[in-house]
């Protein structure tokens, strides 16, 4: 009774004290996942924005031999769905668990706006569930798991949505044997899509620890994978499993001295501009003391090359940690990404644009991202097991970060701070020069664990909070400073594309795309016959001026402008004239 009394007591000042979160969420934030009551530890968490502009949080908690995981929904106001049927209300073997384990999972929207996941745990299943009506009430969930038709063990899986509200499936054993990853695309009934191989493609010839999926922005999917040989390549699967035009079955390699041992959910697959991606990996590196960490970042294209226009080995960033590697690399939604670390246990963070260069704003090769007063809180111990806290942050308001951390400087109350940096990492000037505040119940178990953008400049963020005895994940919204008055209304959740302007055209077309979530949409020009004449990659959620100019190098005649992202598909026409 005394420690309830305390935690309510702590709870009740908190309510008191100034906030930034949102006015319209519970204080200090809603439980959105409880793993399991006996966890030794809260693992990972991660939050996927839905299309109806709501979020899906996961958080998993680690036991002497399980990882257990939980969800929940929470739509912008910060209700919950009370009916949720707990997407990933499952346990995996503590072996294939630890930090590290989101990596080899699957989480993603289909075209059709069903919620998918993916998971392995050793043996011969790859589970996979889809959840339709995520927005409803009670939505259902479906079981389309299945068993791997080869019979090996599955250590990893990844997934990416597919035409016609279908999946792509992506695993492998992932234990040093000489078994290759396979892919495989499925209907939503769970069955193998017509022309698709049973026992799946055999996107590389080589094993593979883990690989991750991303879709190529043309109706296919880009694989990766990362080898017992310290490989890191790549591979561009079309829809109708052909490898696409420049690909082959032996990928691209990219590196040849990868590291297999970072906790941090690497190597990553990130869409960069109409025709590129970028990859991100962390390497080995000579033993010296303290250890000398190095993550490299290259962008190649769609045609399977590398970009010419970026350093031969990529851009990378070195510094020195007598811990293991804490990364994160965040999309500036531009084609670049924010590369964060730390140094010396200081947080530190640079810009690679998608030109390949540093943003020379920066002043450097990298800037702080804490503000001069902060008291930052970098990891802590919990039940005598080191708890490897992630380096956290969102895409900002135009092109900048929003970094946020646990911070001391409110003890013995808990709380975290939120940041606001420009693309060169200085302070954003429309924010208070001090950062945001965002209370916790708990001062001493108040990890950050992830953070998304909200679509108006500000942020959802999940911490690990205890608020009486069990630890639990808990979310927050945090709205940008010119919306504390009143908040945004919230986007539209399907796509939406104007018509063009002007029609008939002769030089120049403009139209509006509007997209409800950060997912890309590919924009195409087509003629009558379906071939593609231009086309761009956009993204990000809100509307975007879309432009296609030197028409008149075109025939004359019926032409269509065709977008196509996760939400689906939006076509208009255009008549170009001479």
């Amino acid at each position: 009774m005394r420690r309830l009394l305390i935690a309510l007591a702590t709870i009740a000042s908190l309510l008191l004290a100034p906030r930034d979160a949102s006015a319209a969420w519970p204080q200090p934030g809603s439980v959105v996942a409880h793993p399991h009551t006996t966890f030794i530890y809260f693992s990972e968490s991660k939050l996927i924005a839905a299309p109806d502009g709501s979020v899906v949080a996961l958080g998993c908690g680690s036991t002497a031999s399980s990882e257990y995981w939980d969800s929940q929904r929470a739509a912008p106001s910060g209700d919950l769905t009370p009916a949720w049927p707990g997407l990933l209300t499952f346990s995996t073997p503590t072996t294939n668990g630890g930090p590290g384990v989101l990596a080899r999972m699957g989480f993603g929207f289909s075209t059709g706006g069903d919620l998918l996941a993916s998971w392995a745990d050793g043996s011969a299943t790859i589970w996979h569930q889809r959840m339709v009506g995520y927005g409803d009430p009670a939505p259902s969930l479906l079981d389309r798991s299945f068993t791997n038709p080869l019979s090996w063990g599955v250590y990893f899986t990844g997934l990416a949505p597919a035409a016609g509200n279908e999946v792509y499936l992506y695993y492998g054993n992932g234990q040093g044997s000489s078994i290759a990853p396979r892919l495989m695309r499925r209907a939503a009934d769970g069955s193998v899509s017509p022309g698709w191989p049973v026992n799946g493609k055999r996107v590389f010839f080589a094993q593979a620890w883990d690989g991750t999926l991303l879709p190529d922005g043309a109706g296919g999917v880009i694989a990766s994978e990362r080898t017992p040989g310290f490989e890191f390549r790549v591979n561009r699967v079309a829809a109708d499993t052909a490898f696409a035009a420049g690909w082959s079955s032996a990928g691209l390699l990219l590196n040849s001295n990868v590291s297999i041992f970072d906790e941090q959910p690497f190597p990553q697959l990130l869409t960069s501009g109409a025709s590129g991606y970028l990859a991100c990996w962390s390497e080995n590196q000579p033993s010296t003391s303290p250890p000398t960490r190095e993550l490299s970042m290259k962008r190649f294209l769609s045609n399977g090359t590398v970009d010419p226009a970026w350093p031969a080995d990529g851009v990378k960033t070195s510094f020195t940690s007598s811990t293991p590697p804490r990364f994160a690399v965040i999309p500036d939604g531009a084609g670049g990404a924010f590369v964060l670390f730390e140094r010396a246990g200081e947080p530190r963070g640079t810009h690679v644009l998608v030109t390949g260069v540093v943003d020379p704003a920066i002043g450097g090769a990298d800037a702080p991202l804490l503000d001069p007063g902060a008291q930052y809180i970098a990891e802590r111990e919990c039940c005598a097991a080191p708890v490897r806290v992630p380096l956290v942050g969102c895409q900002g308001k135009n092109g900048g970060l929003i970094f946020v951390w646990a911070d001391g400087r409110t003890a013995p109350q808990g709380s975290l701070r939120a940041r606001w940096l420009t693309s060169g990492l200085q302070p954003d000037p429309s924010e208070p020069a001090t950062p945001r505040l965002i209370p916790t119940t708990s001062a001493t178990k108040n990890n950050v664990r992830a953070a998304i953008p909200d679509g108006f400049g500000g942020l959802y963020v999940a911490w690990e909070d205890q608020p009486v005895d069990s630890v639990v994940l808990v979310m927050n919204r945090v709205l940008a400073s010119e919306f504390l008055a009143a908040p945004p209304a919230p986007r539209p959740s399907a796509m939406a594309l104007s018509a063009p302007r002007p029609n008939p055209a002769r030089d120049a077309v403009s139209l509006d795309l509007t997209l409800p979530d950060d997912s890309p949409a590919r924009v195409e020009l087509l003629d009558i016959a379906g071939r593609v004449s231009r086309a761009q990659l956009v993204s990000g959620a809100g509307s975007h001026a879309i432009a296609f100019d030197r028409l008149s190098s075109l025939s004359p005649g019926l032409y269509f402008v065709r977008a196509v992202g996760r939400t689906g598909s939006r076509t208009v026409r255009l008549a170009v004239n001479p």
